[in-house]
C-alpha cells in the first residue's frame, strides 16, 4: 500500500468515501477499510488506520460505536451508519424490529426459515429440517416481497 494515499487527506478522503458508497454493511473498522476499501496489505502502520479513522470521525453517516468484534479483524474501534429513513422521513428504517435474531419464520411455500443475521440491508436465513438447519444461506433484502411474506412461527 503506498504511503502517499494515506498521507494525503483528500486522496484518502475521497478513496474512503467511495467504497463507503458501495459498502452494503451496517458497521466497519479503519482496519477494514484499510485491508478492503484501499486494498491494502500487512499490518496497517498506526498512522494509517489514524488517517482512516479521522475521515470516519469528520463523515455525517457514520457514527463512532466504540469497540465491536469484526470476523476477519478481531475487536477494532468501529463506526455505524446512522439511520436511514423510509419514504416517511419520521420513521426510521428498523429491520431490528420487523425480524428477531434467531427466530423462526414459515415461507409462503412451507418451508421453515431462521434468521441468522438482521441488518438494514442484509437478512440472513437457513431452512430448518428435523429441528436442524439444512441447505444454502438464503440472503434476501429485509424489505424484498419474500421478506414481506414471511410469518413469525410462534415456539
Amino acid at each position: 500500500m503506498p504511503r502517499f494515499l494515506t498521507e494525503n487527506k483528500e486522496i484518502l478522503k475521497s478513496a474512503v468515501d467511495s467504497h463507503l458508497a458501495d459498502y452494503v454493511g451496517e458497521t466497519v473498522s479503519a482496519v477494514q477499510i484499510w485491508y478492503e476499501g484501499l486494498g491494502g496489505f500487512g499490518k496497517p502502520e498506526p498512522w494509517d488506520t489514524e488517517a482512516i479513522t479521522e475521515v470516519l470521525n469528520a463523515s455525517d453517516e457514520w457514527e463512532d460505536i466504540g469497540s465491536v468484534r469484526h470476523e476477519k479483524f478481531g475487536a477494532q474501534p468501529s463506526y455505524r451508519k446512522k439511520a436511514k429513513y423510509r419514504d416517511d422521513p419520521d420513521e426510521p428504517l428498523r429491520i431490528q424490529h420487523k425480524f428477531k435474531l434467531n427466530a423462526l419464520y414459515k415461507a409462503p411455500d412451507g418451508r421453515v426459515l431462521k434468521a441468522v443475521c438482521c441488518e438494514v440491508y442484509n437478512l440472513r436465513l437457513f431452512e430448518i429440517k428435523d429441528g436442524h438447519m439444512t441447505g444454502p444461506m438464503i440472503k434476501i433484502h429485509p424489505r424484498s416481497e419474500l421478506a414481506d411474506s414471511l410469518v413469525e412461527v410462534v415456539q
